[in-house]
């Protein structure tokens, strides 16, 4: 009987140079990965780089993302971990398969865990912001910090056994904490965390299982809270939202999906088609009031907004994403951009406005106030004291 063995090692070869051959000579066109990537540039070489070791680390970084077949190998290891292990190949960087599939990000597992020592003192914070909400008022400008949940402080029995036999301490400590201090200095709040545990009785799912954001009906409850707080505060009337009907299918679309197409799998598991909920809201008296508005927060922002936008019950609404990219909507405006933040007219941009509104979500409540609104606070008391402390933006 003949051996083949001779033909091993060859083939070996081939297989190594083969991803060589499509990063040189781009033979097959790759479908790219979900995600956010930041690409690496390609490096030039210097004789200053080789010797100092800066060339090689630049090298390593733009070889890590450039190599040909990338995404299929990603999207190959990806699948079988999950099809082998019913866990995502992204586990140890972002992804964790929970109890009857749910769908979680590791960093909100964590926080709610909150595996690290708890916050002993938020009682600066409030205080801060207390100022803040004082100098404000007396531009006319009304004040509200709006804490938004996360997945699993709303459905934490879905959190994975394994995430529980580590040492943590009390579970969302620093949210109760955060909360009644914010309280205590009577600083206008709205709890979404809150209202979306009570709204949780009622049988719709407010997160979506194969995604990291509230779905619609979720941020819905809040924007409702949200916009009765502010016609509390405001001297005139409010336009207010309803829900008309809420309908369901098992076709999640966009952000009800998100988690599952980071998973960058070949093959999408059926089971992540699941019951999804669809709102259609109205807007009551909409010939009411019609503030100007400004949000600065995180991604669960833009389902607010969109509820928001739909129903026209601003005249403008401008959003500081992370405080680094603006968005603004108006009546004129139905498919706005981002424009990076590289300075601003505080008198033109923030204001002029009726009312500032700070989103925290639970995973970024803090006890340093240079990272409150990614630092946007810091900044917005030091232009409200006309202090000449250097400001981000």
């Amino acid at each position: 009987m003949k051996s083949y063995k001779w033909v091993y090692p060859p083939l070996l070869l081939i297989v190594l140079f083969v991803p060589l051959m499509q990063l040189v000579f781009g033979f097959s066109r790759e479908q790219p990965l979900v995600g956010v990537e930041y690409g690496a540039e390609r490096p030039k070489l210097s004789f200053k780089k080789w010797f100092n070791g800066e060339f090689q680390g630049e090298f390593e970084k733009w070889f890590n993302q450039s190599f040909g077949f990338r995404s299929s190998l990603i999207k190959t290891n990806n699948q079988v971990y999950y099809s082998l292990f019913k866990e995502s190949g992204f586990g140890g960087e972002g992804i964790i398969v929970g109890k009857e599939g749910q769908l979680f990000g590791k960093q909100y597992i964590d926080n709610y865990m909150q595996y690290m020592p708890p916050v002993s003192d938020f009682n600066h914070i409030s205080k801060y912001l207390k100022t803040v909400q004082i100098l404000l008022n007396k531009r006319g400008i009304n004040f509200i910090v709006l804490i938004t949940p996360t997945k699993p402080s709303i459905y934490p029995e879905y959190i994975p056994q394994r995430y529980r036999v580590k040492k943590h301490y009390e579970e969302n400590f620093n949210y109760t904490s955060f909360i009644q201090s914010l309280k205590s200095e009577d600083i206008n709040i709205v709890d979404g965390q809150s209202f979306l545990l009570d709204k949780k009785e009622e049988g719709h799912p407010l997160f979506p299982q194969g995604g990291l954001h509230w779905n619609g009906l979720g941020a819905y409850f809040v924007a409702e809270q949200l916009l009765k707080k502010m016609d509390e505060l405001s001297n005139d009337s409010i336009s207010q939202i309803s829900l008309e009907s809420i309908s369901e299918d098992n076709n999640p679309m966009g952000a009800d999906k998100d988690l599952v197409d980071l998973m960058n799998l070949w093959v999408k598991p059926d089971k992540y088609v699941s019951v999804t909920p669809h709102i259609k809201t109205t807007s009551i008296s909409s010939n009411l009031y019609k503030p100007k508005v400004l949000l600065e927060g995180g991604s669960f922002n833009y389902q607010l907004m969109g509820i928001f936008q739909s129903n026209q019950i601003f005249s403008e609404q401008v959003f500081f994403n992370y405080y680094n990219h603006s968005l603004t909507y108006s009546d004129e405006v139905a498919s706005p951009e981002f424009i990076e933040i590289n300075s601003l007219d505080w008198d033109k941009d923030v204001f002029d406005k009726d009312f500032i509104i700070l989103e925290i979500n639970l995973l970024y409540i803090t006890d340093k106030i240079e990272d409150l609104g990614s630092g946007f606070v810091i900044d917005l008391l030091n232009k409200l004291t006309d202090s000449n402390n250097a400001t981000k933006h």
